[in-house]
């Protein structure tokens, strides 16, 4: 799966979020590379007014299982940051 998908899944998952997501990937070769040209390292910076009021853990297991099937498919690790509209 391609960063493209999982920013996909996470714009459908989620309402109306601004994501960023940087690849990591580089700094982990010869780690964990169980599928060639996927990536497999990353860290997602997430803002949306869905986490407002939701516990952090709430709300990073609602991004890992919007991202099940990335894990499935070689998504080894994902750094995840839950941002609420109203923590501006």
């Amino acid at each position: 799966m391609q960063i493209a998908d999982i920013y996909d899944i996470l714009n459908k998952g989620l309402s109306n979020p601004t994501i960023t997501i940087h690849d990591l990937s580089d700094a982990h070769k010869n780690h964990f590379e169980p599928f060639e040209n996927v990536p497999s390292h990353l860290k997602i910076v997430i803002k949306s007014k869905d986490f407002n009021g939701m516990p952090l853990l709430k709300a990073h297991r609602k991004v890992k299982d919007l991202l099940k099937e990335a894990f499935d498919t070689g998504l080894h690790s994902a750094s995840i940051q839950t941002i609420p509209i109203d923590a501006e």
